[in-house]
């Protein structure tokens, strides 16, 4: 599971999405992926994001739940600080996001 926050101007957990699958390989056999899949970016983009590796990672995402009510990232983390791209979630916080989203009515 993957938890969605919504920078600026919103700055708000937002929701859950799946994930389905995970796939390591070159970069030629993600652009394949992403051709199957529908992936947001063109094959220059990926070519240059990969440039110089032998592998990459491309994570599939499945179904997206969005909150019924948006969470304050105060509301579960004591110093929260954005991310740059992700950070690692420990059981602990990821079940208090859950609990909040259970608690609001659950997903759309």
């Amino acid at each position: 599971m993957i938890v969605l926050y919504s920078s600026a101007p919103v700055q708000k957990l937002v929701g859950i999405v799946e994930v389905d699958e995970v796939i390591v390989a070159s970069p030629t056999s993600l652009w394949k992926a992403c051709v199957e899949n529908g992936g947001g970016l063109t094959r220059e983009e990926l070519r240059t994001y990969f440039a110089g590796k032998s592998k990459g990672v491309a994570i599939l995402l499945g179904s997206v739940h969005l909150a019924a009510k948006q969470i304050a990232p105060s509301d579960v983390f004591d110093d929260f600080v954005p991310p740059q791209s992700f950070r690692y979630l420990t059981v602990k916080e990821y079940l208090k996001i859950q609990r909040k989203v259970a608690s609001k009515k659950g997903l759309k």
